[in-house]
């Protein structure tokens, strides 16, 4: 039998490491929100933000027309900044697809 060595240890370490960082972003709602935000061009913001569940006042609705399995979030503080167009990108989807969670920009149409 072969001898754990610390080049093994740091692999294994490594390799837990990695699955529970895909757990969280594809099995959390907030996870997946964080990676669309990162995936987005905002990692400072996909660290730092603070989200709640958004009300249709904050896309300018009287109610949300959004799919079944989704739910709606607000980026409160810091909001990321669309660098086309320069709009704040505050209003995020994430959808519920089984156990898995993804997100994606909402806009306010």
């Amino acid at each position: 039998m072969r001898a754990w060595t610390w080049k093994t240890a740091v692999k294994l370490t490594a390799l837990i490491c990695g699955i529970l960082l895909l757990g969280y972003f594809f099995l959390t709602p907030m996870g997946a929100l964080r990676l669309a935000v990162l995936w987005g061009g905002h990692p400072i913001v996909a660290a730092t933000m603070q989200v709640r569940e958004a009300v249709p006042e904050d896309a300018f609705l009287k109610w949300f027309d959004n799919p079944p399995n989704t739910t709606i979030y607000h980026i409160e503080d810091p909001v990321p900044v669309s660098r086309l167009t320069l709009v704040p990108m505050e209003n995020w989807i994430v959808t519920e697809v089984g156990p898995f969670y993804w997100a994606d920009y909402y806009g306010y149409c």
